[in-house]
């Protein structure tokens, strides 16, 4: 269970509509320096994060010998909301939900 991989693009300034603000292929790392600041250090330590597309993260857990049994993709999380109306919130898979199953004997 994960932020669904499209939500990624988006970007949201104050109380605007969202806007694609980021290229879905584009899988350069991205660094933070925010949360360093979390753990009060002088010289916060980066953070480095690298977004999947959903074909990378399925191939990967399948060539790991997983068998891919359910996807759900959900319209609403509650730690990635962008402001929307209800009728606009529904319009985006917000959430993405793989269950695999390890093949018996492995």
């Amino acid at each position: 269970c994960d932020i669904h991989p499209f939500l990624l693009c988006l970007m949201q300034r104050g109380s605007g509509k969202p806007t694609i603000g980021g290229h879905y292929f584009d899988q350069r790392p991205t660094i933070y320096k925010s949360m360093g600041r979390m753990s009060r250090r002088r010289n916060p330590l980066p953070q480095v994060e690298r977004d999947w597309k959903l074909a990378d993260l399925l191939n990967a857990l399948v060539n790991a010998g997983l068998y891919l049994c359910r996807v759900e993709e959900l319209r609403r999380n509650d730690y990635w909301v962008f402001r929307l109306s209800r009728r606009q919130e529904r319009l985006l898979p917000q959430e993405l939900v793989l269950l695999f199953e390890k093949p018996s004997g492995t």
